[in-house]
């Protein structure tokens, strides 16, 4: 193995992947700021505020453990490849 990624283009998987990550986590941090900004100013809403901000974090959950199984699964299939002879993958 060269140990060497191979070259990323543009509007593929890898971009579309990127920018979903990108988005949670900007959901993430917004739900967080307005609710330390309402927790803050006690408002009486606060608690709705936390709980969007709990359930976006769910996103961001699933897009790092997500990632890793594809990461994973994508090593493997690209292992497979390898034995079988044929360098379909790269």
């Amino acid at each position: 193995m060269k140990l060497k990624l191979p070259d990323s283009s543009d509007y593929g998987v890898a971009a579309s992947v990127q920018g979903l990550g990108l988005g949670a986590l900007f959901l993430v941090l917004f739900s967080g700021l307005i609710w330390f900004i309402t927790w803050n100013a006690n408002l009486s809403w606060a608690n709705d505020v936390e709980d969007v901000h709990k359930f976006v974090t769910g996103f961001v959950q699933a897009y790092i453990i997500g990632h890793g199984v594809m990461g994973i699964l994508h090593v493997f299939v690209y292992s497979k490849s390898l034995k079988g002879g044929g360098d379909k993958y790269h």
